[in-house]
């Protein structure tokens, strides 16, 4: 089951597959008496007494190189037994776990006495009722003792709970019971009777609706707009809300700033004897400059070059120790960074004079910094940065550091860091105690709002830890309004929990480790609003690690990657599809939204839990005030657009190509009779009575592509003459019912190459499509009608740079690709 990525937990199904095996073990180990054999080997008369001895010693040790292995490579049930694999290494850690839990079976069968012993011999002859029922008590027990309110009392508390369970849910009466429903069903269904088969088909009955359950919600969704099957749903950034996040404070904010191994020796020039790194931020540099305060998180140390650099890639065992050179400091520097946080787990790598050397290397260059201090005064001194008039106490925390206990950190130098405690450490009062201490300095310093870096998390995992939440809550509750997480070395969402904006983490800025989305990450800016001096808005810039040359990776905007002309060309086809993963990873996790190539934009924002995308249209539709088409829409009230999936909308989300025009002239009724695959036949044959009844002042038609992509005389027309008697009939249909209504007519749509769709070539397919414009434009000419052929103007625009258009050969996307039509339109009417 781990070869299946997409594999879900759904009605237990992972848990089943994986206790599968156990089961059947048990099944077929009770019915051929294998048990009772055993016990009489290993405990029958004459054998040895000391047998129990020597299985808790080896369940004992057991235990404990398990429990090792466990806590050294972070291995979790869910990945042993019911996630999908990681890596090839998870096949065998999986199988080893296997032979783990058969030893330890037959481990503790041994140890286990040969007489009744009061509820655990009943625990085990009823085990059915524990086990169907006990579920329902522990979520019950998960709602009044949230993970984030854990605490080592509860350790107490779910002890007792337990044998509870077990003594209720064991007991004789209550498993008789359970055991008759279950022995009458299987009977049911085995059997060839009445009942067993109305219980067959009901089942059956149940399983094909809960099969066509959800893909029928999906086709209602999809089909009839009522959402985009995401978890948010997609607003329109307002004039009024962009107004408000111009004016705002502005923060930015990058996730690990860490240089591997290759990204370090790749950046040396051997001439010079120096190592240049200003090319990792030439395409992001603008961005980080254009706000009032730029944070990143070092994620390792400048312990100089007397030192070892950067020890590994990620791809080695064990963790990394890292040493970046002091010209990266300077690079930082020159890119924008006003804030450095150093409190990572990386900061020991080079011991505590590693972490000196890194204080001063940033005091050198003028970059403040927070996370580790060289004296305890330092440490209490909070940190309070005034950022346009906004002031803001910045506190910072880190929850491990390699190779080191946190409590021995700490009591060899108390003050050079903040630790956020676990529970099993024994000072997490002294911890516990001293960051309620921060936030009542931090308060008292009567700044606007309080920011707290947080270093915690499980490497490689989108998703938070229990501990991750649970403090993210605890930071909540002592007046967080800001946090920004950091350690996964991937994205993390974005959140807002009461009034605290939550940015659980950025991913890795860049370095050259591309396993496990590590090439994927964001820019993530946050807007403060200066009335209020409260987080208002986020948004973010996805950005992708590409490598420029062997081992060195710069940090690349994706927007940038697919407008910026220069970049797009020198990116491989391979690299492309690459890159539209890495958006869709970074999308889905930061904001519960994924967005493609289709919906490219230079930044996505994200406002109490809910996506805005910005469409502002308004200024180029402006520009062609003088156009007749515009003239037309002004003075129309109600509207007809008649045309394919293009005017549909089916194959981008259901963006039909007009959308950003009619976004801009508000108030007018819109009627769209179109579908995916129509062509002139088609609309004549099923849409005479809505033609008949839309009654409109304005009718937009853009027919004719399909008729010469599908070469099928059933439902196309075959030829120019053929063509332009269809397009008549569905004029003749509108001034049937509406003498007055002014005719639009749209050249049929460019097709690129690849279309799948048709046996034309492509030159026959162009030449077509010329001969049924030329027919159209002449109709329009002797009839009165507004031709519009915006096929040239779009194809030079796609011919730069397709992707930021179109989905395919032929449907434009629903951001700059309708856009583009609908300009394509204006421009070129009369």
């Amino acid at each position: 089951i781990g070869y299946h990525s997409d594999f879900s937990n759904i009605l237990s199904i992972r848990r089943t597959i994986a206790f599968l095996p156990f089961f059947l073990m048990g099944y077929k180990m009770a019915k051929g008496e294998i048990f009772v054999k055993l016990n009489d080997i290993l405990k029958g008369k004459n054998k040895n007494k000391n047998i129990k001895k020597i299985a808790i010693a080896i369940i004992v040790i057991f235990s404990f190189v398990v429990y090792l292995l466990i806590n050294k490579y972070h291995i979790s049930y869910t990945m042993l037994l019911m996630g999908p694999y990681k890596a090839y290494r998870d096949v065998f850690a999986r199988i080893f776990i296997f032979i783990v839990a058969f030893v330890m079976s037959i481990l503790i069968l041994i140890i286990c006495p040969n007489k009744h012993v009061p509820i655990l011999s009943n625990a085990g002859k009823n085990s059915l009722g524990i086990y169907v029922l006990h579920r329902f008590i522990t979520l019950i027990f998960l709602e009044i003792y949230p993970l984030t309110i854990y605490s080592d009392v509860l350790i107490l508390y779910s002890l007792i709970l337990s044998v509870l369970i077990v003594y209720l849910f064991s007991s004789d009466k209550l498993n008789r019971w359970l055991n008759d429903i279950a022995v009458k069903l299987t009977n049911y269904l085995t059997s060839q009777k009445k009942n067993g088969k109305l219980i067959e088909i009901a089942m059956a009955v149940l399983l094909i609706l809960l099969l066509v359950l959800k893909p029928m919600v999906h086709f209602m969704d999809t089909r009839f707009g009522n959402t985009k099957n995401d978890t948010v749903t997609t607003e329109i950034l307002t004039p009024q809300i962009k107004n408000k996040i111009d004016s705002a404070v502005k923060l930015t904010y990058v996730g690990d700033l860490t240089l591997l191994k290759d990204q370090v020796a790749s950046a040396y020039d051997l001439r010079n004897n120096k190592h240049y790194f200003s090319d990792i931020f030439k395409y992001s540099e603008s961005y980080l400059k254009d706000s009032d305060l730029t944070i990143g998180v070092l994620g390792g140390t400048t312990a100089g070059d007397n030192n070892p650099y950067s020890s590994s890639n990620f791809t080695e065992k064990g963790n990394p120790i890292i040493n970046m050179p002091d010209s990266y400091i300077s690079a930082l520097k020159k890119a924008g960074f006003d804030l450095i946080n150093t409190a990572d787990n990386h900061m020991f790598d080079f011991g505590y004079d590693g972490v000196i050397r890194t204080i001063d290397t940033l005091d050198r260059n003028g970059i403040q910094h927070v996370g580790t201090y060289k004296d305890q005064k330092s440490k209490n001194n909070i940190m309070v940065l005034d950022v346009r008039g906004v002031k803001i106490a910045v506190l910072s925390y880190v929850s491990n550091i390699n190779g080191n206990k946190v409590s021995d950190i700490y009591k060899k130098y108390p003050y050079v860091t903040s630790i956020i405690p676990r529970t099993t450490s024994k000072d997490y009062s002294t911890f516990y105690n001293s960051i309620k201490l921060d936030f009542k300095r931090a308060k008292a310093t009567n700044a606007d709002l309080i920011l707290v870096m947080m270093h915690t998390g499980v490497r490689y995992d989108h998703e938070n830890s229990a501990f991750h939440d649970k403090w993210n809550d605890l930071f909540s509750s002592f007046g967080a309004d800001i946090i920004l997480g950091n350690s996964s070395n991937s994205v993390g969402s974005i959140e807002y929990k009461g009034n605290t904006l939550i940015v659980n983490s950025a991913g890795n800025f860049v370095n050259s480790y591309q396993n496990y989305d590590g090439d994927s990450s964001a820019i993530v800016n946050i807007y403060i609003d200066k009335d209020t001096k409260k987080p208002y808005a986020t948004d973010i810039v996805p950005l992708y690690s590409q490598e420029q040359k062997d081992g060195y990776y710069s940090a690349l905007p994706i927007y940038d990657a697919i407008n910026n002309k220069d970049i797009y060309k020198l990116i491989s086809k391979f690299e492309l599809k690459h890159i539209e993963e890495s958006l869709k990873v970074t999308t889905k996790i930061m904001l519960q939204k994924e967005v493609s190539f289709n919906e490219i934009e230079k930044t996505y924002y994200y406002i109490d839990n809910k996506y805005y995308i910005e469409k502002d249209f308004k200024k180029t539709i402006q520009s062609y005030k003088n156009k007749e088409l515009y003239k037309l829409i002004k003075n129309a009230k109600r509207i007809t657009f008649i045309g394919d999936s293009i005017t549909y909308g089916g194959k981008n989300n259901y963006h039909p190509y007009y959308e950003p025009l009619m976004n801009y002239f508000q108030g007018r009724y819109v009627i769209n009779l179109s579908r995916n695959g129509f062509t002139t036949k088609l609309v004549l044959d099923r849409y005479k009575k809505e033609i008949a009844n839309s009654k409109s002042d304005l009718y937009i038609i853009a027919l004719g592509v399909n008729d010469i992509r599908f070469r099928n005389s059933k439902i196309s027309a075959m030829n120019s003459k053929e063509y332009i008697k269809m397009m008549s009939e569905i004029i003749r249909l509108i001034k049937k019912f509406n003498s007055n209504a002014s005719i639009v007519l749209v050249a049929p749509w460019v097709s690129l190459s690849g279309d799948r769709l048709t046996v034309l070539s492509d030159s026959q397919k162009k030449r077509m499509v010329n001969e049924y414009s030329i027919g159209l434009k002449n109709y329009c000419d002797k009839n009165k009608c507004l031709y519009i052929n915006p096929n040239n103007y779009i194809e030079k625009e796609i011919k730069q740079n397709k992707e930021k258009y179109m989905v395919d050969c032929i449907h434009p996307n629903n951001s700059y690709g309708i856009r583009l039509y609908s300009e394509a339109l204006l421009n070129e009417s009369k």
